[in-house]
């Protein structure tokens, strides 16, 4: 009989490796995901959310500044059912390419970027990819970008219409995925290029693996920019006010 699909089956990956040259000086002494949001460094609010949704299994793969994430999680006070490792990466892997080194123990490979702030329950996101029964199963969302310049459409040379900075909407990954660990085959060996989930999924696609996307609908940031982390920190102090709901890291 096999085993039947459970958090339990799940072996987490944290890519908690990045420099964050975009939020300079603030990641001149300490790596990206050290950021804190809330108080709370946002890999640790990745992590924190991972263990609440029942995973006792994470790997994080870091990088820049190695020693003060492994430091940190040594502060979490983390529940003893819980096991982290670390993968360190001596060469730019890109931000997938851990996933074909560390040996994930499981059926399933959970990989979550620890530089994002959301409140997604990571449980709901695994409990969907057990129901689709897809070999990958990425968290997705929508963005609305405005051109600014004008569109034009065609067919052929012909010019059918002219649309001034139209607002497109855009489905986008979240940096989150679930891959069935056979899945992570198509990962090449120690060829010394990175590789990023974009090339992850292209390549199981190549190779008939069955990809689907789950549009989450949770709060989701990328923090990328110090306008962006300011904006984090803004909206999780309104999201922790006692007029909303916002569950704890």
């Amino acid at each position: 009989m096999s085993e039947p699909n459970h958090m339990s089956n799940i072996h987490a990956v944290v890519q908690a490796g990045g420099k964050g040259e975009r939020l300079r000086p603030l990641t001149a002494d300490r790596p990206k995901p050290m950021l804190e949001v809330g108080g709370v460094p946002m890999f640790e609010r990745v992590v924190r959310g991972l263990i609440n949704a029942g995973i006792d299994r994470i790997t994080i793969v870091v990088a820049y500044r190695a020693d003060m994430i492994r430091d940190h999680v040594e502060t979490m006070n983390l529940p003893r059912r819980v096991r982290i490792d670390f993968f360190e990466e001596t060469n730019m892997l890109g931000n997938a390419g851990a996933l074909g080194r560390i040996g994930v123990e499981r059926k399933y490979a959970l990989l979550a970027f620890g530089d994002l702030v959301t409140d997604l329950d990571f449980s709901t996101f695994a409990q969907r990819g057990f129901v689709e029964g897809c070999d990958i199963l990425l968290a997705s969302h929508k963005e609305e970008h405005r051109l600014q310049l004008g569109e034009i459409v065609v067919d052929g040379n012909e010019v059918l219409a002219y649309r001034e900075k139209p607002l497109k909407t855009f489905l986008i990954c979240s940096g989150i995925a679930l891959f069935r660990r056979d899945c992570l085959s198509v990962i090449p060996g120690d060829d010394g290029c990175p590789f990023g989930i974009s090339d992850l999924i292209t390549a199981a696609l190549k190779c008939g693996h069955t990809v689907k996307h789950w549009e989450h609908g949770a709060f989701w940031m990328d923090v990328n920019t110090l306008e962006a982390l300011d904006e984090a920190n803004r909206i999780i102090a309104l999201k922790t006010s006692p007029q909303h709901a916002f569950p704890p890291p």
